[in-house]
Protein backbone atom coordinates (compact mmCIF):
# COMPACT_ATOMS: atom_id res chain seq x y z
CA UNK A 1 0.00 0.00 0.00
CA UNK A 2 1.30 3.72 -1.08
CA UNK A 3 0.68 6.89 0.62
CA UNK A 4 1.32 10.04 -1.17
CA UNK A 5 1.75 13.37 0.84
CA UNK A 6 -0.50 16.64 -0.87
CA UNK A 7 2.40 17.12 -3.39
CA UNK A 8 1.63 13.33 -4.65
CA UNK A 9 5.57 12.26 -3.29
CA UNK A 10 5.35 9.04 -1.94
CA UNK A 11 5.68 9.27 2.13
CA UNK A 12 7.72 6.46 4.41
CA UNK A 13 5.40 4.38 6.34
CA UNK A 14 6.16 2.68 10.07
CA UNK A 15 3.93 0.41 11.53
CA UNK A 16 4.33 -0.21 15.17
CA UNK A 17 2.50 -3.12 16.30
CA UNK A 18 1.69 -5.69 19.36
CA UNK A 19 2.12 -8.80 18.60
CA UNK A 20 0.71 -11.67 21.28
CA UNK A 21 -0.11 -15.35 20.73
CA UNK A 22 -1.44 -15.37 17.05
CA UNK A 23 0.91 -14.82 14.08
CA UNK A 24 -1.70 -14.43 11.67
CA UNK A 25 -3.00 -11.19 11.89
CA UNK A 26 0.51 -9.92 11.98
CA UNK A 27 1.43 -11.37 8.91
CA UNK A 28 -1.99 -9.87 7.77
CA UNK A 29 -1.12 -6.17 9.05
CA UNK A 30 2.22 -6.34 7.60
CA UNK A 31 1.78 -7.99 3.70
CA UNK A 32 -1.38 -6.06 3.25
CA UNK A 33 0.09 -2.90 4.32
CA UNK A 34 3.72 -3.26 3.07
CA UNK A 35 5.39 -0.61 5.13
CA UNK A 36 9.38 0.89 4.95
CA UNK A 37 9.85 0.03 8.64
CA UNK A 38 8.19 -2.29 11.36
CA UNK A 39 8.72 -2.02 15.06
CA UNK A 40 6.85 -5.01 16.63
CA UNK A 41 6.61 -4.73 20.30
CA UNK A 42 6.42 -7.96 22.15
CA UNK A 43 7.04 -10.24 25.41
CA UNK A 44 10.57 -10.61 25.96
CA UNK A 45 11.58 -14.17 27.44
CA UNK A 46 12.49 -17.51 25.65
CA UNK A 47 9.70 -20.58 24.48
CA UNK A 48 6.15 -20.46 23.93
CA UNK A 49 5.31 -17.87 26.76
CA UNK A 50 7.34 -15.25 24.68
CA UNK A 51 5.37 -13.02 21.86
CA UNK A 52 9.21 -12.55 20.53
CA UNK A 53 9.46 -16.22 19.99
CA UNK A 54 6.38 -16.25 18.05
CA UNK A 55 8.00 -13.54 15.75
CA UNK A 56 11.02 -15.03 15.05
CA UNK A 57 9.62 -18.46 14.10
CA UNK A 58 6.32 -17.96 12.28
CA UNK A 59 5.93 -14.53 11.79
CA UNK A 60 9.22 -13.04 10.47
CA UNK A 61 9.75 -15.88 7.76
CA UNK A 62 5.96 -15.51 6.55
CA UNK A 63 6.16 -11.60 5.24
CA UNK A 64 7.60 -9.70 2.33
CA UNK A 65 11.41 -9.04 3.23
CA UNK A 66 10.74 -5.59 5.22
CA UNK A 67 13.37 -3.95 7.52
CA UNK A 68 12.10 -4.52 11.03
CA UNK A 69 13.36 -3.32 14.35
CA UNK A 70 12.52 -5.72 17.98
CA UNK A 71 11.09 -3.82 20.96
CA UNK A 72 10.91 -6.42 23.82
CA UNK A 73 8.71 -5.88 27.08
CA UNK A 74 10.14 -7.54 30.12
CA UNK A 75 6.70 -7.73 32.04
CA UNK A 76 3.85 -7.34 29.52
CA UNK A 77 1.37 -6.65 32.09
CA UNK A 78 2.83 -3.28 33.18
CA UNK A 79 0.67 -0.98 31.92
CA UNK A 80 3.17 2.11 32.71
CA UNK A 81 6.44 0.16 31.93
CA UNK A 82 4.81 -0.62 28.35
CA UNK A 83 3.81 2.86 27.53
CA UNK A 84 6.43 4.52 28.21
CA UNK A 85 8.66 1.92 25.81
CA UNK A 86 5.98 2.47 23.16
CA UNK A 87 6.03 6.38 23.58
CA UNK A 88 10.30 5.62 23.69
CA UNK A 89 9.66 4.36 20.12
CA UNK A 90 7.05 7.41 19.15
CA UNK A 91 10.37 9.23 20.06
CA UNK A 92 12.68 7.32 18.27
CA UNK A 93 10.36 7.37 14.79
CA UNK A 94 9.72 11.21 15.40
CA UNK A 95 13.79 11.48 15.44
CA UNK A 96 14.75 9.04 12.66
CA UNK A 97 12.02 9.73 10.14
CA UNK A 98 9.96 12.89 11.13
CA UNK A 99 7.88 13.17 7.87
CA UNK A 100 6.68 9.52 8.49
CA UNK A 101 3.19 8.55 8.57
CA UNK A 102 2.79 6.09 11.22
CA UNK A 103 0.65 3.66 11.56
CA UNK A 104 -0.37 1.89 15.20
CA UNK A 105 -1.86 -1.71 14.88
CA UNK A 106 -3.40 -3.36 18.40
CA UNK A 107 -4.63 -6.21 17.38
CA UNK A 108 -1.99 -8.37 18.53
CA UNK A 109 -0.46 -8.83 22.26
CA UNK A 110 -2.07 -8.62 25.93
CA UNK A 111 -4.62 -6.68 26.62
CA UNK A 112 -2.23 -4.38 28.73
CA UNK A 113 0.12 -3.86 25.33
CA UNK A 114 -2.83 -2.79 23.39
CA UNK A 115 -4.37 -0.92 25.78
CA UNK A 116 -0.82 1.01 26.24
CA UNK A 117 -0.41 1.23 22.17
CA UNK A 118 -3.89 2.73 21.96
CA UNK A 119 -3.34 5.63 24.19
CA UNK A 120 0.28 6.36 23.51
CA UNK A 121 -1.24 6.73 19.45
CA UNK A 122 -3.75 8.65 21.25
CA UNK A 123 -1.06 11.29 22.39
CA UNK A 124 0.82 11.00 19.12
CA UNK A 125 -1.85 13.24 17.01
CA UNK A 126 -0.47 11.99 13.79
CA UNK A 127 -0.63 8.39 14.46
CA UNK A 128 -2.96 6.05 12.42
CA UNK A 129 -4.92 3.90 14.61
CA UNK A 130 -5.50 0.40 13.20
CA UNK A 131 -6.52 -3.26 14.29
CA UNK A 132 -7.64 -6.15 12.11
CA UNK A 133 -10.77 -6.71 11.62
CA UNK A 134 -12.27 -10.32 10.36
CA UNK A 135 -15.41 -13.06 10.93
CA UNK A 136 -15.99 -14.55 14.36
CA UNK A 137 -17.45 -17.17 15.71
CA UNK A 138 -16.12 -17.00 19.52
CA UNK A 139 -15.17 -14.10 21.57
CA UNK A 140 -11.67 -15.20 21.64
CA UNK A 141 -10.12 -14.17 18.46
CA UNK A 142 -10.81 -13.35 14.55
CA UNK A 143 -10.81 -16.58 12.68
CA UNK A 144 -8.90 -15.68 9.57
CA UNK A 145 -9.69 -13.32 6.94
CA UNK A 146 -8.96 -10.05 8.63
CA UNK A 147 -7.04 -7.27 7.06
CA UNK A 148 -6.16 -3.81 9.06
CA UNK A 149 -9.04 -1.07 9.38
CA UNK A 150 -8.50 2.28 10.93
CA UNK A 151 -10.23 3.42 14.02
CA UNK A 152 -11.12 6.90 13.95
CA UNK A 153 -9.57 8.03 17.01
CA UNK A 154 -10.38 11.49 16.87
CA UNK A 155 -14.33 10.19 17.69
CA UNK A 156 -12.98 9.62 21.22
CA UNK A 157 -10.44 12.86 21.52
CA UNK A 158 -13.25 15.00 20.43
CA UNK A 159 -14.73 14.61 24.25
CA UNK A 160 -11.74 16.29 25.09
CA UNK A 161 -11.39 19.13 22.09
CA UNK A 162 -15.06 19.85 23.09
CA UNK A 163 -14.18 20.59 26.66
CA UNK A 164 -11.35 23.23 25.69
CA UNK A 165 -13.94 24.62 23.29
CA UNK A 166 -16.80 25.67 25.69
CA UNK A 167 -13.93 26.89 27.80
CA UNK A 168 -12.78 29.24 24.92
CA UNK A 169 -16.68 30.00 24.87
CA UNK A 170 -17.24 30.56 28.28
CA UNK A 171 -14.20 33.35 28.09
CA UNK A 172 -16.01 34.58 25.64
CA UNK A 173 -13.13 33.81 23.00
CA UNK A 174 -14.52 33.27 20.55
CA UNK A 175 -11.99 33.49 17.40
CA UNK A 176 -10.17 30.64 20.09
CA UNK A 177 -13.05 28.32 20.23
CA UNK A 178 -13.58 28.47 15.86
CA UNK A 179 -9.75 28.06 15.56
CA UNK A 180 -9.97 24.75 18.10
CA UNK A 181 -13.07 23.42 16.01
CA UNK A 182 -11.20 24.28 12.17
CA UNK A 183 -8.33 21.60 13.64
CA UNK A 184 -10.84 18.45 14.12
CA UNK A 185 -13.87 19.20 12.15
CA UNK A 186 -12.09 17.14 9.23
CA UNK A 187 -11.12 14.46 11.00
CA UNK A 188 -14.18 13.42 13.18
CA UNK A 189 -17.46 11.15 11.96
CA UNK A 190 -20.20 12.71 10.75
CA UNK A 191 -22.18 12.51 13.82
CA UNK A 192 -19.20 14.90 15.36
CA UNK A 193 -19.39 17.32 12.76
CA UNK A 194 -22.39 18.40 12.77
CA UNK A 195 -21.97 19.45 16.27
CA UNK A 196 -18.94 20.82 15.66
CA UNK A 197 -20.73 22.95 12.69
CA UNK A 198 -23.46 24.11 14.69
CA UNK A 199 -21.01 25.37 17.20
CA UNK A 200 -18.79 26.87 14.58
CA UNK A 201 -21.16 28.96 13.48
CA UNK A 202 -22.73 29.86 16.68
CA UNK A 203 -19.09 31.21 17.48
CA UNK A 204 -19.38 33.20 14.42
CA UNK A 205 -22.59 35.12 15.24
CA UNK A 206 -21.56 35.94 18.43
CA UNK A 207 -17.40 36.88 17.53
CA UNK A 208 -19.36 39.26 14.84
CA UNK A 209 -21.56 40.29 17.82
CA UNK A 210 -18.48 40.93 19.83
CA UNK A 211 -17.39 43.74 17.33
CA UNK A 212 -21.12 45.24 17.00
CA UNK A 213 -21.08 43.70 13.39
CA UNK A 214 -24.71 43.18 14.12
CA UNK A 215 -26.05 42.40 10.76
CA UNK A 216 -23.81 39.33 10.24
CA UNK A 217 -24.43 37.96 13.67
CA UNK A 218 -27.97 38.32 12.57
CA UNK A 219 -27.42 36.39 9.21
CA UNK A 220 -25.20 34.08 11.27
CA UNK A 221 -27.56 33.34 13.68
CA UNK A 222 -30.58 33.19 11.52
CA UNK A 223 -30.77 29.23 10.94
CA UNK A 224 -30.72 28.89 14.69
CA UNK A 225 -33.70 31.24 15.42
CA UNK A 226 -36.07 29.01 17.37
CA UNK A 227 -33.50 27.64 19.66
CA UNK A 228 -31.54 31.82 20.06
CA UNK A 229 -35.27 33.85 19.37
CA UNK A 230 -34.18 36.45 22.16
CA UNK A 231 -31.09 37.03 20.50
CA UNK A 232 -32.47 37.42 17.41
CA UNK A 233 -34.60 39.79 18.64
CA UNK A 234 -32.21 41.60 20.15
CA UNK A 235 -30.20 41.90 17.21
CA UNK A 236 -33.09 42.83 15.40
CA UNK A 237 -33.78 45.62 17.06
CA UNK A 238 -29.82 46.65 17.17
CA UNK A 239 -29.72 46.82 13.30
CA UNK A 240 -31.79 49.69 13.55
CA UNK A 241 -29.83 53.11 12.86
CA UNK A 242 -30.75 54.67 16.14
CA UNK A 243 -31.65 52.06 18.38
CA UNK A 244 -31.30 52.88 22.45
CA UNK A 245 -30.46 49.58 23.14
CA UNK A 246 -26.83 50.07 21.29
CA UNK A 247 -26.34 51.81 24.75
CA UNK A 248 -26.98 48.36 26.90
CA UNK A 249 -24.75 46.49 23.98
CA UNK A 250 -21.69 48.80 24.48
CA UNK A 251 -22.28 47.91 28.47
CA UNK A 252 -22.40 44.05 27.99
CA UNK A 253 -19.30 44.30 25.52
CA UNK A 254 -17.22 46.08 28.09
CA UNK A 255 -18.33 43.63 30.74
CA UNK A 256 -17.46 40.77 28.50
CA UNK A 257 -13.86 42.30 28.28
CA UNK A 258 -13.99 42.68 31.83
CA UNK A 259 -14.10 39.16 32.52
CA UNK A 260 -11.20 38.91 29.50
CA UNK A 261 -9.22 41.63 31.42
CA UNK A 262 -9.03 43.91 28.68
Amino acid sequence: MVFENRQGSKVLVVLVITIGGSSEPIINAVNYLRPDLVFYICSAGEGERSSKTLLEKEIIPKVEQIPYRVVSLEDPDDFVSCFKTIVDVGQQIENEFPEAKVIANYTGGTKTMTAALAVASMLHFDWELQFNKGPRVDLVKVTGGDLPVPVNKWDVLVYWELRDIKDAITRFQYGEAQNLIKTIISRVSGRYQNELLRLYNLCRAFDAWDRFDHDTAYETLRPFAYEFSEYMAILGRLRRPYAYEKVGDLVRNAERRAVQNR
